[in-house]
Parts: C-alpha cells; sequence; structure tokens
C-alpha cells in the first residue's frame, strides 16, 4: 500500500523518497515516462504549482533514478515510441522483485505536492494508445509503496558521491564533458552557478568553488528520448555520453548538499546526475 508519510517527517527529512514500482516489464527507454509520471503527481497534488514549475525553461528542484533489480529478463522487442517512431529495443522483465524509483529534491514544497499527487494517482500508464508500446502492448505501473528516506547531514568541505544514475556534463554547445576532458572542472563550475542562480533553486550563486576529482568512474553512453528532439531531429532518441562510479568533491557543505539533494550535472529532472553519499 502507498503510504501516507505525514508533512512534517517529510520537512525534517530534505528530502528524497523512494517508490516500489510494480510492472511486467519495462523498455530501457523509460526516463521520459517516468518523468511524466512525476509531472502528474505535481499536477494532482498542486496544478497551479505544476503550471508555475514548468511555466518557463528553468532548472527545476529535483531529480530522479531508477534502480532495477538484478534478477531480471531482457528481450529485444518492438518499442513504438510514438506514431512515427517503431525501434528495436531492449525489454526488461521483473518477477516478484520490482523497480524503485527515487525522487530528491531541494524544495518542500515539490516534495509536499509530489506526495500527495502520488497517493491519489496510484496507478500511471507508462504506455498510451500509439506511445511506448511492447510488441503492441501497453504498460501500466502500480505506485505499489513507498518510504522516506533519511539524509545524511553534509558538514564537511569535502565528499565522496556515488552515482545513482549517469551524470551528464555539457558546455552551451551540447559538447559532452568527462571527467578527464580538459577544461571540466571549469564547466562543471560554471553549470552549477548557472543552476544555483536560478530563483527556483538557490537564488545565490555558489558559495565557493568546486573542485571535483575523479576516484573511479567510467564513461557510459545513455540513450534517451524526448518528444521535442523527435521532433525537431526527426530521430527516434539521442545519445548522451555521461559517465557514472564515486568521485570526490570539494566545496562549501551547503553547496555540497545542494548537489546531493537536487542532482549534479545537466538534465536532472529528466532523469540524470543524482547521487548518493559515501563518506
Amino acid at each position: 500500500m502507498f503510504c501516507n508519510i505525514p508533512l512534517i517527517f517529510l520537512r525534517a527529512l530534505k528530502m528524497r523518497i523512494k517508490i516500489k514500482i510494480k510492472t511486467s516489464k519495462l523498455p530501457q527507454l523509460y526516463n521520459h515516462r517516468f518523468l511524466a509520471l512525476i509531472k502528474e503527481a505535481i499536477k494532482l497534488g498542486d496544478p497551479s504549482y505544476k503550471d508555475e514549475l514548468y511555466a518557463k525553461k528553468n532548472p527545476r528542484p529535483f531529480c530522479f533514478s531508477i534502480a532495477l533489480p538484478p534478477k531480471k529478463e531482457m528481450k529485444v522487442e518492438k518499442l513504438q515510441i510514438d506514431k512515427n517512431f517503431t525501434i528495436d529495443a531492449n525489454v526488461f522483465y521483473f518477477k516478484d522483485i520490482y523497480p524503485l524509483l527515487t525522487i530528491t529534491s531541494c524544495d518542500f514544497a515539490f516534495l509536499m505536492n509530489l506526495h500527495n499527487g502520488l497517493i491519489k494517482l496510484k496507478k500511471f500508464r507508462f504506455s498510451s494508445d500509439e506511445d511506448m508500446l511492447v510488441n503492441g502492448e501497453k504498460i501500466e505501473l502500480e505506485l505499489e509503496s513507498s518510504i522516506a528516506i533519511n539524509r545524511p547531514e553534509i558538514k564537511n568541505n569535502e565528499i565522496i558521491f556515488k552515482t545513482l544514475s549517469p551524470i551528464l556534463i555539457q558546455d552551451s554547445n551540447d559538447k559532452p564533458f568527462l571527467p578527464n576532458d580538459e577544461g571540466f572542472n571549469d564547466l562543471f563550475n560554471e553549470i552549477h552557478n548557472r543552476i544555483f542562480l536560478n530563483k527556483n533553486i538557490k537564488g545565490e550563486a555558489l558559495y565557493e568553488k568546486l573542485e571535483f576529482i575523479d576516484i573511479n568512474t567510467k564513461k557510459q553512453v545513455v540513450k534517451h528520448t524526448i518528444s521535442e528532439f523527435r521532433e525537431k531531429t526527426k530521430k527516434p532518441f539521442m545519445y548522451l555520453n555521461c559517465f557514472i562510479g564515486t568521485f570526490k568533491v570539494k566545496g562549501h557543505p551547503k553547496d555540497l548538499e545542494l548537489l546531493y539533494n537536487m542532482g549534479i550535472g545537466n538534465r536532472t529532472s529528466q532523469g540524470f546526475g543524482m547521487v548518493e553519499v559515501l563518506t
């Protein structure tokens, strides 16, 4: 059963919710549909808040990740992304153990409206009549249960993070940068300074310059799709050069806490950049 978490508890947590998603299968291209689930929940929680949040192309104060169970079967099947595109895609099948959706935010109002909406939503149509059909069949997600996760309090000026979803770092021309690329740390600071300055996030610049220190990261190429990209390029999906693994970031504790609560890098509200604290 979906848990009604007391709002005072959510406020104290600052803020991470983990949701068990019951479904028999998921195609590999799933991020945009989980974003649609989150947007629908926010709308059910407070339509005016959702409209304000998406009125402009500003950074959104949240990110999410999907953890697939280790015991799953994978098949290559026909995936109808929309009425214009049908591709061969990896499809994961589950039995008894299901995916987990984790959502984090730096904004209490977001989490409150999200949680209230999730209680009302309960189920979500991953597939519509013409979109995201696997071999012509629809997929429905059942929001089976949720738990609130207490986050570590960040007091130190250096933290080791582990990725829960791939991190994307791109310059203004959409050129990807990986940790070992020249200029990576400068771009890392530029991106987060710009994001933090947005009133939806912090409204202030970084307190101190961030220093990214690679520990054990590796490149991961991610297939990702959104309707705007398909309409503009006439292609079914994009390839994004991301990285996963463990790394250290040095900086002001409040900046490090904000990175943890809202995600790291670009496209965080599309399912990229979620991290966990190791030390």
